[in-house]
Order: structure tokens, then C-alpha cells, then sequence
């Protein structure tokens, strides 16, 4: 490996302990309409020593021809943008000073200005300059002035002046050859024209001018062996291309230098505008970059796709070879390339940093591109054998031809190492929770290494639960405690039957009743399965039971029972009647005729012993005592209707009914019912009362003549005549009744003659209607209803009324008789509408519009128009007189 030492010399620079001074700027506009100019202001500054700070406001002065000031142009510093300029050298084997810190204002302004002739000029002056200058006087109140020339409308109607690609570089290197691109760029295209110029001092004093003063500007005067072609010290001396703006050479000397660049505008072939840029150089001796060469080596056995990364120090450039045999295109200048190589192998690769230049470096590593065997670790095939759990292991993947395999099983396991790409019934070690295998597959010094861990559950423990129940059937629900388990298998010893289950918990119908000897094997994956036996006796389902019989009356009481639910031929039965006459317990299958004196509830038990099984069965019987009833009607004699109402209540331990015969061929089932009587003479009530269930019973009671209904008058009289008309509407009324010793009549108009006959004048017309009452010697009363019509139409209207309320013919209302509608219209003298009514009773109180106003006295129009009772139409008009 190459290796580069370069010795690093600090030198501090004699100007680093003075205040910060002005070190450059320029002025730049754009034209962007007829007469509005963005005005930017670049101003750099010394910002490592010192506190002095950039103008606020920063002023520009605009200047005509005549060095007039036409307009000062003020631009806060608030509205800049302040940036600070990065540090670099030229050169990137050097590294510049840390104590270094340039700040760029840029200040920008849109203005209106209307460009005379002979043009503007604008300009900006500031001081002061750094007093550790070399190319002219250390005067540190030596200021500064930069301008640009905006050409009259005789020139251009239109123009924005050059603006620079970058500044110049903060510091350059001591007798190190330099290059700059100090063009510029032109928004109209014109040809620019480049050289070095004086730089120019201000003509107004102080730090801060504002406003600048007008042109012309003093010249800076140079030390002698200085002039404005020759700002800096150097070998070859400093130039400048006219047409490109590329700056070379090379500095000689340290030192601070004050460097003027002017760009002229021509516009076919005329020189239209100028300005001048005014910056600093700064020479100093650079220390030196070593650079370093360190490579990170490619992993080996990546495989022949390689990724390099490389952590060398100083570096900037970069150049790989990758170490191919007569291949001249392996290279790359990337800083971490990545390569493919032909074919596995070793290959040397080497990095050169920094290629062609002072502090260029060279490193080289080896890299193995053989690729790492790609493997696995296959586990099948468990087995469980003597009790120990053994598996099959396969090694997967890709595996080379010339690949050495080891295989390393945990401490105990038979056997604990191997060296096949597959191992048969390898017995693990049963004291361990978890088996741990591991694989080394090497091949070209490529490792892979697997592993992986299986999983040792304990093994399960098959139990059955101990028999519970005997005697219930040949269903039985097994149970058990098995631990370690996650399947079953029972086998239940029934030949007959499909007799095997997996559910954990079954249920089995045997085939018969016997004893069986029950199986059930526990196992869980990838253990040893446990298996248990235990015997069970079956027998069948011994359910006594008997039929209650239905409930009985007491007084004839007598119960017969039949025994169910044996399983045998050969049962021992036990029955017990608590509370029974005569017989409480029997041992026969079907016990009879078992009787109780009182009534209630009775409990009777029924055991049966078959097989070695006992089981009881309990139910309860019902006496019930007579039931004991109780009617009552109220018997009557009276005019008809009659109303009559019955009664009947029981006392009985079961629900009793009713049936009423009320001897009119009606009936009921209410036990309390209430019945009318039309017309009739004597009627018999009967009710009966009975049960339908329990105690099933009936009782009849019969109420002869219970029901007397008096005889009443019939109601009956004459009309003559029966239609009439109006104008002669007189009647005459004949009684008709039979049986009658009392009469009297209530007509349609009020009218209520006390008389069994009469005459009667009417003063109504249309269907007026009569009713006569009549009243027997029983005191029984009937009515009848007559009706007669009185034919005819009548209108009377007066002609006048004094409505001022002394009482006396206040109201007008016309008297009408015979009709079946009404209409009545009042109008004034003019033909208005003032008033109207459909109903013949109200009349006319002399008011207009609903009341709100009287009317005046005078003559007023009517007309009635009214339908008589044959709907025939009647049309009336005439006048009414109103004075009040």
C-alpha cells in the first residue's frame, strides 16, 4: 500500500485580530416594465472579528448626467437576506483556515424611474476597508464605491446590466496556481466585455453615507508596484478573459488585496452600459489534506455480486480496480461501488483516493467471492419409541459438492453428532423442556451455521374418572382427568357396536346391560401417547313411575294404581299411601280400590328394586269434597219491562258453571245474570249448577211463577183532518185507546191538552207531530205517536224602523212562515251590498259592513228570496225607510 504524509504548518493570518471591515460588492438591476427597475445591492462583509453590521437602511443614489441626485433610494434591512458564504479553497488538497467568515446582504428594491437622457447612474459607498491591505495604503478609513450605469432611452429603451455567476473564493493559496469563472450573465443577451479596474473610494465622508455622492468617484491609488492590471502579487500574474470572464494565476505573496473587475455591455457594437465589482483576495498559506486510503473489506462469501464501502479520510475522488486479469474495464470512480465478478474466486482490489493529485493515497483487501452455503435444517418424521421421542433431521437448501456437514444434537441424544445430509431416528434426551440441534455447513472457508430448537412437552397422563351412576340406563357420559393430552381415543368393549370415540368428554349407548372394561388412550404431538383402563358395570334405565289418577269426590272415592319403569321380569315393588283408610302400603305391582275420608292432597311413593338398582317415584292424588251451592232471583209483579236479576254462588275446590232457563226461551251462563221481560204473563226460572272436572257434580233449582207481568192500556186516537192548509188550520182529536182511565196529548208546538179529545188551531206549518199517553187501572202507561202537515207560504216585510234604541221598532226583520230556505239582501241607495242573512231570526239592527258603521237615514233596497216547503222558489223586493 502507497502511502502520502504531508506536514501541516498553521500560519496565522496578521489581519484575523482587526474589526470587521467592508471586503467587496456590486450593483445589479433588472428592467421588468417601461419604467420600473428591481435594484439589487450585494454588500460582503468580515463577519469572524468585529460587531459592526450592514447599513440599515442601506442607500442607493441615483444620479442623472448632470450629477444631480434625481432619487435616493432606501432599502431596510429587515427586508434583506443575509446569508454567510461557504469557505472553499480551489484547491481540495488543502484545507483553508478555521478562523474565516465572509456574510453576504443582499438588499432588493423595485423602483420607478423614468430614465432621462445621458442615463442614470447608481451608486453605493460604505466604509471602511480592512487596514491590513498590502496593494495600497492601511488606511482602515479608506471607503468604498460601487456603480452601474443605466443607459438614456437615445441609447436603449430597454436594459438590465450583468449579474456575476459567484463570487470569489474567500480565501486563495499561496503559490498555488488558481482558476475562477468570474463571468456574468446578460438578460438581453449583450456582448460582455472583461477586465480589471481601479477600485473606487468615496467622495463623502463617514461610516454610513447616505446618500452616496454623485460621480465622479476617486480612483484607489495602488503602491507603486500595483496598478489596476496588476492587483496582486503573483507568477504568473493575475488575468482576466475579456469575452469569458476566466480568471487565472498564481499568488506569490500573503497578504490582503483589493481586486476591481469592470463588465462593459455592447449592443451592436456600441457600449451602452458598465459597472464595476469590488471584492478582496485573501492569500494564505493552505495546510495541506493527507489523504488516507482505507478500503472497509466486501464481506466474503457474499457471493459474486459485491457492495464495497471504503471509510478513507481527505479523500474527494475516487478509483477502484477489482483486480481482474487482463481486464482493463474492472474499474469504478464510485465511493462505494458495487461489482459483479465473473466466477467465484479471490480477487485483490484496489482503492486509489484523490487520483492524480499531490495527496492521492492507494490501499488494497483481498475479497473472496465464494458465496455462503444457503441451508436449512428440515425436522419430520417423529416417532415414539421405547418410551423416547426420536426424529428424522434433513439438511436443506444448497449444499456444494465439496461441503463439509456437522451435526450437533443436545447432551443425552443417541447419537449426539453427525456428519449425513440425513440422520434417521435421532433419540432425544427426555430430562430436557427443549431439544436444541445445530448445523455447520462449510465449503471455500464459507460457514453456514443454523440452528433450531424443538419444543419437549411433557408426555401425557391418560385417567378415566371412577363410575358415578348405575342405575340410569345404558347411556353413560365418561369423564376424565387426563393431563398433557390434546386428543383421545375411548374404546368401550361392546361388540355389537361402533363402540370408539375422540370426543374428550363422550357419551355411549351400550348394547346391553353387562360389565365392560373401558380403554381410553391419551396423546398430545409429538409425545408418547399413555393408554388406561377401568371397568364400568351398565345397567338399564330403572324409572319407576305410576299414572296419577284423576281427582275423585269424596263420597265415593277409590283409587287404582299401575306400576311402570322395571327392567326385569322379577322386580320388588314397595307402595306407600300416607293417610289412606284401611291399606297405607302394598308389594303388589297393581294395587286397588285405595279409599280416603278426607278431602286434600295425597302423596304416594312407588319403589322398585331390580338388577341391585333402587330407584322411588313420588306423585299425589286429589279428594275433593262436595260442592255446596247457593241460588237466589228476585221474584216480581209489574208493568212490563221487566227487569230481574238471579244469583247463585258455590263453595267447591274445582270450577263450577251455570246454566240459567230464564221460561221466555232464554238463557244464560253468568252466574249472576240479569234478564227483561217484554210482553207475557207468569214465567219459571230454573238454575243449575255443575262441575267438569275433579269432583264432577250437579245441581237444579226451580222457581215456578218467579215472573208476574201486568197487563197495559193500548194507546190509540183519531186525526181530523190530517193535511191542512195554513190559512185554515184548525184539527180535530178523537181517543181510540183500549183499557185506558187516564189521557193526555204533548204537541210539536208545546202545546199539552189534559183530555181524551180535543181541537187545536196550528200556527206552524210543515209535519208537525201528536203523542198521546194512556194510563190503565194497573198503573201501566203506553204511548203512541201521530203527525199531520199544514200546507202554505206566508211573508210580511215592513217598510220602515227607527233603530235609536228608545225601544220602540228598533229592528226591521221581515215575519216568514212556510219556508225551508232563507235569504234576506239589504242594498243602499247606490246598488252596495250592506247587508245579508240566511237565518229568517236575526234581523236588521241598521248597521253596515258587520257592524262597524250606523247606516245613514233613508231609503233602503231589499230582497228576500225563500223556497217554500215543496222547494218551490219565492222572490221578494221592496224599500225600507230607516230614521233614527
Amino acid at each position: 500500500m502507497i502511502r502520502t504524509f504531508i506536514l501541516f504548518i498553521l500560519v496565522s493570518l496578521g489581519w484575523s485580530l482587526h474589526a470587521t471591515h467592508i471586503v467587496g460588492g456590486y450593483i445589479h438591476y433588472e428592467q421588468v416594465s417601461d419604467h420600473e427597475y428591481r435594484i439589487v445591492l450585494k454588500v460582503y462583509r468580515d463577519c469572524f472579528n468585529g460587531i459592526s453590521g450592514f447599513d440599515d437602511p442601506a442607500s442607493i443614489g441615483v444620479y442623472d448626467v448632470n450629477g444631480v441626485l434625481y432619487e435616493n433610494v432606501e432599502i431596510d434591512l429587515a427586508d434583506a437576506v443575509i446569508v454567510e458564504l461557504p469557505v472553499v479553497l480551489d484547491n481540495n488538497c488543502y484545507s483553508p483556515p478555521a478562523d474565516v467568515c465572509v456574510q453576504e446582504c443582499t438588499y432588493e428594491k423595485i423602483v420607478l424611474l423614468n430614465v432621462p437622457t445621458g442615463g442614470f447612474t447608481l451608486a453605493y459607498q460604505r466604509c471602511c476597508r480592512n487596514n491590513s491591505i498590502v496593494n495600497t495604503e492601511s488606511n482602515d478609513n479608506i471607503g468604498m464605491t460601487v456603480n452601474a450605469f443605466i443607459p438614456g432611452p437615445e441609447v436603449a429603451t430597454w436594459n438590465s446590466n450583468p449579474d456575476y455567476v459567484s463570487y470569489p473564493p474567500i480565501f486563495i493559496c499561496l503559490n498555488n496556481p488558481f482558476e475562477m469563472d468570474h463571468s456574468a450573465t446578460d438578460a438581453d443577451g449583450d456582448q460582455l466585455v472583461y477586465s480589471f479596474c481601479n477600485p473606487l473610494l468615496t467622495n463623502v465622508t463617514g461610516n454610513y453615507i447616505n446618500p452616496p455622492g454623485p460621480p465622479p468617484y476617486p480612483e484607489m491609488p495602488f503602491y507603486p508596484e500595483y496598478n489596476a492590471g496588476y492587483p496582486i502579487a503573483s507568477d504568473p500574474a493575475f488575468n482576466v478573459n475579456p469575452t469569458t470572464g476566466w480568471m487565472t494565476g498564481t499568488p506569490n505573496m500573503l497578504g490582503q488585496f483589493v481586486v476591481g473587475v469592470c463588465v462593459e455591455e455592447y449592443r451592436n457594437g456600441v457600449l451602452i452600459s458598465s459597472s464595476n465589482r469590488d471584492f478582496q483576495f485573501n492569500v494564505t498559506i493552505c495546510e495541506p489534506n493527507e489523504a488516507e486510503a482505507i478500503p472497509v473489506p466486501a464481506d466474503n462469501c457474499a457471493g459474486t455480486q459485491v457492495t464495497f464501502s471504503n471509510v478513507s479520510e481527505n479523500a474527494i475522488s475516487y478509483h477502484w480496480d477489482f483486480g481482474i486479469d487482463g481486464n482493463d474495464t474492472d474499474t469504478s470512480n464510485l465511493e462505494n461501488p458495487t461489482f459483479t465478478f465473473p466466477i467465484a474466486g479471490i480477487y485483490d482490489v484496489s482503492l486509489i483516493v484523490n487520483p492524480g493529485l499531490d495527496c492521492a493515497d492507494t490501499a488494497v483487501v483481498q475479497v473472496n467471492t465464494f458465496q455462503n452455503p444457503d441451508v436449512g435444517i428440515l425436522v419430520a418424521d417423529y416417532a415414539c419409541i421405547d418410551e423416547t421421542d426420536h426424529y428424522n433431521f434433513q439438511v436443506t437448501g444448497t449444499i456444494p459438492d465439496d461441503a463439509s456437514i456437522a451435526w450437533t444434537f443436545d447432551a443425552g441424544s443417541d447419537p449426539a453428532f453427525a456428519d449425513d445430509v440425513t440422520v434417521f431416528q435421532v433419540g432425544m434426551n427426555e430430562s430436557l423442556d427443549q431439544f436444541h440441534v445445530s448445523l455447520m455447513v462449510e465449503s471455500h472457508g464459507c460457514v453456514a451455521n443454523v440452528s433450531t430448537d424443538i419444543n419437549n412437552p411433557p408426555d401425557p397422563v391418560a385417567v378415566i374418572d371412577p363410575q358415578q351412576s348405575f342405575c340410569e340406563g345404558l347411556t353413560y357420559a365418561f369423564t376424565q382427568s387426563s393431563t398433557n393430552a390434546t386428543t383421545y381415543l375411548w374404546e368401550f368393549d361392546d361388540p355389537f357396536f361402533d363402540d370408539q370415540s375422540t370426543e374428550e368428554n363422550p357419551s355411549y349407548t351400550f348394547s346391553g346391560q353387562g360389565s365392560y372394561n373401558i380403554s381410553l388412550v391419551a396423546s398430545a404431538l409429538n409425545t408418547c401417547s399413555d393408554t388406561a383402563y377401568m371397568d364400568f358395570e351398565i345397567f338399564g334405565d330403572l324409572d319407576p313411575f305410576f299414572s296419577a289418577p284423576d281427582p275423585q269426590c269424596l263420597d265415593d272415592n277409590s283409587f287404582n294404581f299401575e306400576a311402570e319403569g322395571s327392567i326385569s321380569t322379577s322386580p320388588v315393588y314397595s307402595w306407600e299411601f300416607p293417610n289412606a283408610s284401611g291399606m297405607n302400603s302394598s308389594n303388589v305391582a297393581n294395587p286397588q280400590h285405595i279409599h280416603y275420608t278426607d278431602s286434600g292432597w295425597y302423596l304416594v311413593t312407588l319403589t322398585i328394586e331390580d338388577s341391585g338398582c333402587m330407584e322411588s317415584y313420588t306423585d299425589s292424588v286429589q279428594v275433593i269434597a262436595n260442592f255446596i251451592n247457593t241460588f237466589q232471583i228476585d221474584t216480581t209483579m209489574t208493568c212490563p219491562p221487566v227487569s230481574v236479576n238471579g244469583f247463585a254462588s258455590s263453595i267447591a275446590e274445582v270450577p263450577v258453571f251455570y246454566s240459567w232457563d230464564f221460561g221466555d226461551g232464554t238463557y244464560s251462563t253468568e252466574p249472576n245474570p240479569s234478564h227483561t221481560y217484554g210482553e207475557g204473563n207468569m214465567f219459571d226460572i230454573t238454575v243449575t249448577a255443575y262441575t267438569l272436572s275433579g269432583c264432577i257434580e250437579e245441581e237444579t233449582v226451580s222457581y215456578p211463577d218467579a215472573v208476574q207481568i201486568l197487563p197495559h192500556p193500548v194507546a190509540a186516537f183519531l186525526i181530523e183532518p190530517q193535511i191542512m192548509d195554513i190559512a185554515l188550520p184548525f184539527m180535530n182529536v178523537t181517543d181510540a185507546s183500549v183499557g185506558a182511565v187516564y189521557c193526555y196529548y204533548e204537541l210539536s208546538d208545546g202545546t199539552v191538552i189534559d183530555a181524551f179529545d180535543f181541537s187545536h188551531q196550528w200556527s206552524l206549518t210543515g209535519t208537525q207531530s201528536i203523542t198521546q199517553y194512556v194510563t190503565n187501572a194497573s198503573g201501566c202507561t203506553t204511548s203512541v205517536v201521530g203527525e199531520v202537515i199544514i200546507n202554505g207560504f206566508s211573508l210580511y216585510a215592513p217598510n220602515a224602523f227607527t233603530p235609536d234604541e228608545d225601544g220602540i221598532n228598533d229592528v226591521w226583520k221581515p215575519v216568514i212562515t212556510g219556508a225551508n230556505h232563507y235569504q234576506l239582501q239589504i242594498f243602499n241607495r247606490w246598488g252596495d251590498l250592506i247587508f245579508e242573512t240566511e237565518n229568517p231570526d236575526q234581523p236588521w239592527m241598521g248597521e253596515v259592513h258587520d257592524g262597524e258603521y250606523y247606516a245613514q237615514d233613508g231609503v233602503y233596497q231589499y230582497r228576500i228570496i225563500a223556497d217554500d216547503l215543496l222547494n218551490l222558489p219565492h222572490h221578494f223586493t221592496g224599500h225600507i225607510n230607516l230614521a233614527r
